[in-house]
């Protein structure tokens, strides 16, 4: 038990020295301080809490639809409640996978006739569409907005394309041998721990799914854009607006095309709402297209800023909203095949 604590106590310890290293070298990029763009900007804050919370309500309904790939049926007011607990527990843990956990657990508790491979693909789809429609979202700007003519910044082009297509090329490849493999004809299936032979299991069984798949990408997909869209336009739009503080040309197509970067970045499970590592990156995507990296730390800042409040007082809400809100244990109902 003891050593255990002292090995949390060091990766705590970790996590905020890593945080602090990775804001001193965001300010080290920055030619002014940032501070009054932070402190000042009540609007921009106010703006993106209304960017967040319209984010995860169409989160919401998004779970709520690749629930019913499993045949599932959960109230959407339920289905708001799991979305918000997850998304208090990613903004005060370090990156997303405490929210992705989170929401196993609930929907789990909520669906006990399913198995928890089912939810755990089913949590990790929801994470993946959201990720991919923002990748999306940059890999099309990128066609249309003017970069400066430097090696930086056509590399970053580049990348940005290159490993969205990559990413694209491998997945077709991985549902392709999916659905033409059986599950006896892959060896090393049998010879896997149960928890993720299962996984694998329930992995195949959607890729052979078309009813599901079409369920995915025909009517989740788009609420996915929906959601990347709220939350990324809301950004870049207080970004603009800091930008015109400075005197600055506003950039919003620019900007629209950086701010996916941030959000990506600012999931790992280095510091709790991406502080330090977002700031960061945003400050170095900034700096290579020649944007004002006070900018990038001040939007960075007020972004994590903003889903701390979210946070907090979803956090507050979810504890003293009435048992109406919440379903009785394992009562999530099945739908009907023809439904879905």
């Amino acid at each position: 038990m003891q050593e255990k604590m002292i090995k949390r106590s060091l990766g705590i310890i970790t996590r905020i020295a890593l945080a602090a290293i990775c804001l001193a070298a965001a300010f080290k990029l920055s030619s002014a301080t940032p501070h009054n763009l932070i402190f000042g900007n009540a609007l921009g804050c106010a703006a993106l809490v209304a960017g967040w919370v319209l984010n995860q309500i169409f989160c919401a309904w998004r779970l709520q639809i690749l629930m019913r790939v499993l045949q599932i049926r959960i109230p959407y007011l339920v289905m708001l409640r799991i979305t918000f607990s997850a998304f208090v527990a990613a903004s005060v843990m370090p990156g997303l996978i405490a929210g992705d956990v989170a929401k196993v657990v609930l929907l789990k508790i909520d669906s006990r006739d399913v198995g928890l491979a089912d939810l755990t693909l089913i949590a990790l789809i929801d994470r993946a569409l959201g990720m991919l429609c923002l990748w999306f979202l940059s890999v099309f700007l990128s066609f249309i907005i003017e970069v400066p003519d430097t090696g930086q910044a056509r590399g970053l082009i580049l990348i940005v394309q290159a490993g969205f297509f990559v990413l694209c090329a491998a997945a077709i490849l991985v549902m392709h041998v999916l659905r033409r493999k059986r599950e006896a004809d892959i060896w090393w299936l049998p010879r896997m721990p149960a928890r993720v032979s299962s996984f694998f299991r329930a992995t195949i069984r959607l890729a052979r799914d078309d009813r599901a798949l079409a369920q995915i990408f025909l009517r989740a997909t788009p609420i996915s854009f929906v959601a990347v869209i709220l939350l990324v336009s809301t950004q870049a739009g207080v970004g603009s607006l800091m930008m015109s503080e400075l005197g600055e040309p506003q950039r919003i197509l620019l900007q629209t095309f950086l701010a996916p970067t941030s959000i990506v970045v600012s999931s790992l499970p280095i510091a709790p709402s991406g502080i330090g590592v977002g700031q960061l990156t945003l400050a170095t995507t900034y700096a290579i297209m020649q944007l004002p990296s006070e900018v990038a730390i001040a939007l960075t800042s007020v972004v994590q800023i903003s889903q701390i409040l979210v946070a907090v007082v979803a956090a507050g809400l979810l504890a003293l909203l009435p048992l109406g809100w919440q379903m009785p244990r394992g009562s999530a109902s099945k739908v009907d095949s023809e439904q879905v």
